[in-house]
């Protein structure tokens, strides 16, 4: 009688465990681009959200927020908050910190009261601390006064005031509406239109 044939096993478990071998160093030559994945991920999310049309149908949400129980989550626009959370290797942490300004004691002289002080860290390098604060009725002139003092480039439209500094690759930027105050603090790290999506996004 013909005997049928069978599996090797001196062929079939050398065979075996050298796939798993080459299966094993596949995944740990991949390791490295773990990174680079999510980098490239944050920059099509970042260029996906530059492309798009500025429609003008949103209503600013700074006049809904809650005060008393802000969150981070609140401060931001899906797709800034997206492109942040997807940067590869950041945390984020919240507080009540006070505004991270140059213009030392500012923040006393027109009675902040922050609401929360989001500080993104990226484990690349770099961090951005952005905080929103309740201040004074008539504290427009003095954050003027004291930004423009340190040499901040300040302007107004319509009733919002704006100054922005960059030193080196340190970007400080302030906007006052009302009663409310936006400090953002980006070092080492300044995705695009920031601050600029952020007031879009607050106060219209």
């Amino acid at each position: 009688m013909a005997r049928t044939g069978g599996r090797n096993m001196w062929i079939a478990v050398p065979a075996t465990t050298v796939s798993l071998a080459v299966v094993a160093a596949l995944v740990w030559l991949a390791l490295p681009m773990v990174p680079v994945a999510w980098d490239w991920v944050g920059q099509t999310l970042r260029d996906a959200t530059l492309r798009a049309q500025e429609t003008g149908d949103e209503e600013p949400v700074a006049g809904s927020l809650d005060l008393d129980a802000l969150d981070c989550r609140d401060l931001y626009p899906e797709n800034l908050w997206a492109e942040l959370t997807w940067t590869a290797d950041v945390s984020l942490a919240q507080d009540h910190s006070p505004p991270p300004t140059a213009a030392a004691g500012l923040a006393e002289e027109v009675s902040a009261d922050v609401a929360v002080t989001c500080t993104w860290t990226r484990g690349a390098g770099g961090s951005i601390v952005t905080t929103l604060a309740e201040v004074d009725g008539d504290a427009e002139t003095v954050v003027q006064d004291a930004l423009r003092a340190e040499g901040f480039s300040c302007n107004v439209r319509e009733g919002v005031l704006d100054c922005a500094r960059l030193t080196g690759r340190v970007r400080e930027e302030h906007t006052l509406s009302g009663r409310l105050w936006l400090v953002s603090l980006e070092s080492g790290w300044q995705p695009a239109g920031y601050g600029d999506r952020l007031d879009a996004w607050l106060f219209g």
